[in-house]
């Protein structure tokens, strides 16, 4: 079963791999220069590896700060 999770919210695609009963594994991507005042990670790739879906994750702004 292939289902894309690319965009979503982290702890959201853990809950669906979770409930379809598919071994999954999270890896973080993090910036030489992070960004301040994240407020979400997201799914930013997502490949197959030994029958386990790896799932590539960073921290993003996606809410305006008003500046």
């Amino acid at each position: 079963m292939t289902v894309s999770l690319l965009g979503m919210e982290l702890a959201e695609a853990q809950r669906l791999l979770t409930a379809l009963n598919i071994k999954f594994e999270v890896e973080y991507y993090k910036a030489i220069k992070p960004l301040e005042n994240t407020d979400s990670v997201r799914v930013i790739r997502q490949t197959e590896d030994k029958g386990r879906i790896v799932l590539l994750a960073s921290a993003f702004k996606t809410k305006a700060d008003g500046n």
